[in-house]
């Protein structure tokens, strides 16, 4: 069974997207940059170029997020206060997370 029986189902559509991202933190071993790239981008798109692809969307919108999610503007799993979340630009992909 399929989390996303209807798409248009907002809490359905919601579940779902936040399961894919999950799989791509654990593909990308916690790389928050890479887990977004590769949600953004799909993630033969990030281990093809050996992390963010160089397309502008994509490098926009990891910054965007990430960005938001440092500033605290936007609803995220960091409660007020908390540490901010570290990213490591200089990890690269391995075959191996295929």
């Amino acid at each position: 069974m399929s989390l996303l029986e209807n798409p248009f189902d907002p809490a359905q559509n919601i579940d779902a997207g936040a399961a894919y991202l999950k799989q791509m933190l654990n593909r990308f071993e916690g790389n928050v940059e890479l887990a977004l790239a590769a949600y953004n981008a799909g993630p033969d798109r990030v281990i093809q170029y050996g992390g963010v692809p160089p397309f502008k969307e994509t490098q926009d919108y990891v910054r965007r997020i990430t960005n938001r999610v440092n500033s605290g503007t936007s609803p995220s799993a960091l409660p007020t206060g908390s540490a901010q979340v570290q990213f490591s630009s200089a990890k690269k992909v391995s075959q191996t997370q295929r």
